[in-house]
């Protein structure tokens, strides 16, 4: 939780919006608004996507509407 506040002073910085919008604690990251849990994801799926997704990019081939375009839309596919 003592990054949130770094975070958001860095965002406040450079003139970014910054919410908190949940926090990890445990085995989850969980998200609720108004009582009700939008997100509640394990952080070992979260950390197999984050560090997963370069590399699935660049291995990615490239198709119609440009490299980056393909590989995103593949990306999120596999995501689904």
């Amino acid at each position: 939780a003592e990054n949130i506040f770094s975070l958001s002073d860095f965002a406040m910085l450079h003139e970014v919006r910054c919410s908190i919008i949940g926090k990890v604690s445990g085995k989850s990251l969980v998200v609720m608004k108004d009582g009700k849990k939008l997100i509640n994801t394990p952080v070992s799926r979260l950390q197999e996507t984050y560090f997963s997704a370069l590399p699935k990019l660049l291995a990615a081939p490239a198709r119609r509407g440009g490299p980056a375009k393909a590989r995103l839309r593949r990306v999120n596919r596999q995501e689904a």
